[in-house]
């Protein structure tokens, strides 16, 4: 077992340390100067770094935010030009009445009698689009209803037939065996330039 005499330091004889000394004194300098370049520059560095770095991740995570902003105003603004083109094309007040006409014209060539039709507007709001009712009857044979209904969905691309009921007529003096249609059809109107100045 080691005894403490044989862990202490020996003394070393004065004119050894006095050679040693400066050499002390350097190094003492040397590790003080560098334990104050760390502190006075590599920590502030550091902390400049991890300043930064959070910085650049903020910055990263506000430019994904304003791409998924930017990419849904465009889908926006592409959505809207689309209604925008679409209500361009639906008829204004001023067509409606020309549209029912139309209607008629298509029932006559399809060998349907439409004695005559009832119309309902809604109020105009805005320059919006509002909902135009017709509602008539239609008669005639099985064949040249579903012929009218036929062309009248494919003719006019802005009519919906909102509802429809059937029944049978019975007519003594024809042979063949009419069907009487109940038809209320509904389209938009879009506001014409007088209406958007009004």
């Amino acid at each position: 077992m080691l005894s403490l005499k044989a862990l202490t330091i020996p003394k070393l004889p004065w004119p050894i340390l006095k050679g040693v000394l400066p050499l002390g004194l350097v190094m003492t300098a040397a590790l003080s100067v560098a334990v104050s370049i760390w502190i006075g520059w590599c920590a502030p560095a550091a902390m400049l770094l991890a300043e930064r770095e959070g910085a650049f991740e903020s910055a990263k995570e506000n430019h994904a935010r304003l791409l998924a902003t930017r990419t849904q105003q465009e889908r926006m603004k592409a959505t809207r030009e689309k209604i925008e083109r679409e209500q361009q094309r639906l008829p204004t007040h001023s067509d409606f009445s020309a549209l029912s006409i139309s209607i008629s014209e298509l029932g006559q060539q399809e060998h349907v009698t439409i004695p005559g039709m009832t119309y309902a507007v809604q109020k105009k709001d805005k320059g919006l689009p509002v909902k135009a009712t017709m509602t008539f009857k239609a008669t005639g044979d099985y064949t040249s209803i579903y012929k009218f209904i036929q062309r009248l969905e494919q003719t006019e691309p802005y009519i919906v037939i909102e509802s429809l009921d059937a029944a049978r007529v019975d007519h003594k003096t024809t042979a063949t065996t009419l069907v009487e249609f109940n038809m209320k059809v509904v389209t938009f109107l879009r506001a014409s330039e007088e209406d958007t100045r009004t």
